[in-house]
């Protein structure tokens, strides 16, 4: 038994209703799953993919991900990182599959967005509404759930932590398979790594509804503003007014020592966080970059939101502008680890 880590990079919207409803693992390359002679070709050699791959795609660097995609067997763990968590699968068959292989599967499957798709008479999946357009989702493999939604913090080990960071979409990491197996133990007999890990996990919820239950949009600042000062920083909020801003931050924190200057947009409220936090922190953070005013010194942006969750546009954006995405509980174990003073 082999062990891989499974990097779900191409079309969230539907790669993760895929997983989570209809237990296939997808990857792209999508015009090879549309050959019908591709899988057929490599059957019993899938070290030969990797080559085909460069041969056509020279400049293409992740060609070994798909060949050992394909390579996994009957048997194998299959390690799926998420945002904070990671699910552990087993391959259930030694079937690689196409497109052309899970139209039925399709038929009663809906995207995050709420939308439908179908497999073309060329072998190619769309969305229903977007004829020519191609979802580049070239293979898939059947999978069964071990263990779904482990906790990074408290349950995986340095080893695995820093692997679980790797961003190639498929690689081995059989010499893991202590780190996996122990995470996994842990996880089921409720036995974190340590004693911290459980309080903040444990608290970290409860202190996140109490926020927000309790404090206004105002007082949300504040205690923002009051735990960057217990780190170090002189921190203030700027006025509502302000003239000739673009974008706006409700929190500015300076750590003078270091050079480094936080822009913070804050949301209290609950459900989900939209892009619009990020574009917001963003610019503001861009006009005072720009302004001179900050030369030296290294500006990061920040949105700290009590929401469970932040939307997927949110992420990509935040992804492509560099914007770190604090959401309620992980806020809520920043306080606890920094102690309640400034509660």
């Amino acid at each position: 038994m082999k062990y891989y880590l499974h990097r779900i990079s191409q079309h969230t919207e539907w790669s993760h209703p895929l997983l989570d409803e209809k237990q296939l693992l997808s990857i792209g390359w999508a015009h090879y799953g549309a050959s019908r002679d591709f899988l057929a070709q490599h059957e019993d050699k899938w070290s030969s993919v990797a080559s085909t791959v460069e041969r056509d795609y020279p400049k293409a660097r992740p060609r070994f991900g798909l060949q050992r995609f394909l390579e996994m067997a009957q048997g194998d763990r299959v390690v799926v990182p998420t945002w904070g968590a990671f699910h552990v699968y087993t391959v259930t068959d030694n079937r690689r599959l196409a497109a052309r292989h899970i139209e039925d599967d399709l038929r009663d499957l809906q995207s995050w967005n709420g939308k439908s798709a179908i497999v073309t008479e060329e072998g190619y999946i769309e969305e229903s509404d977007r004829p020519g357009d191609v979802l580049d989702l070239g293979f898939f493999r059947r999978v069964e759930p071990v263990v779904r939604d482990i906790p990074r913090d408290g349950y995986a080990d340095a080893a695995l932590t820093n692997r679980l960071k790797v961003r190639q979409t498929n690689v081995e990491i059989s010499d893991l398979h202590e780190s996996i197996d122990n995470a996994i133990d842990r996880y089921e007999n409720k036995r974190p790594i340590n004693l911290r890990t459980e309080v903040l996990e444990t608290c970290a919820a409860e202190v996140r509804k109490t926020v927000l239950d309790s404090l206004n949009p105002d007082q949300f600042e504040q205690l923002i503003r009051g735990y960057l000062e217990e780190q170090g920083a002189t921190a203030y909020i700027p006025g509502k007014n302000e003239q000739d801003k673009e974008g706006d931050a409700d929190i500015v924190a300076t750590f003078e020592p270091l050079k480094l200057i936080v822009y913070v947009q804050a949301k209290l409220h609950d459900g989900t966080t939209d892009s619009w936090a990020v574009k917001q922190v963003k610019e503001y953070t861009e006009s005072k970059g720009g302004s001179g005013a900050d030369d030296g010194y290294v500006r990061l942006s920040w949105v700290v939101s009590t929401a469970e969750r932040f939307s997927d546009d949110c992420r990509e954006a935040a992804e492509r502008g560099q914007v770190r995405l604090i959401d309620g509980e992980e806020f809520a174990r920043m306080l606890l680890d920094s102690g309640i003073k400034q509660l």
